[in-house]
């Protein structure tokens, strides 16, 4: 199974994490490491690297954080530059791309691929909505 981190500042990874619960139930392989104000970047390093030995069964693993540049994002590139694992990092996480990801990374994927589902899968979660006003000529027929 692919293991999964997700990082970010203040409560974003606790809170998005509460929303896949919700909607997908509790999840194996999936740790949670908020970024506090209170911390500096090596208590997040520390926290980070702690999350990564709990995901001590999945080689591959892929995390997932708020913003790209970021302390968050930049700790955990740096991490992964010197990680016997095979880490990939997504920014820009959104909802959508965490809950497909959650539910398809057991099944028999490519890493790689199931990176690339979850960066298209953020890209097409993100929309405007318009309302369309209907004018008489909508509903004259033919």
């Amino acid at each position: 199974m692919v293991g999964i981190i997700i990082t970010g500042h203040s409560n974003f990874a606790t809170g998005i994490v509460s929303a896949v619960r919700l909607v997908a139930g509790e999840q194996k392989n999936l740790e949670v490491v908020d970024f506090y104000d209170t911390y500096s970047t090596e208590e997040l390093r520390t926290k980070l690297i702690e999350a990564l030995d709990r995901l001590d069964g999945c080689k591959d693993i892929i995390v997932f954080t708020d913003i790209v540049g970021g302390s968050p994002f930049k700790v955990s590139a740096e991490i992964a530059t010197t990680s016997n694992k095979n880490i990939k990092i997504i920014s820009g996480t959104n909802l959508g791309m965490l809950l497909e990801n959650v539910m398809i990374r057991d099944m028999d994927t490519n890493f790689d691929e199931l990176v690339e589902t979850a960066i298209s899968t953020g890209k097409q979660q993100v929309l405007k909505f318009e309302m369309c006003r209907e004018t008489e000529e909508d509903h004259e027929g033919i």
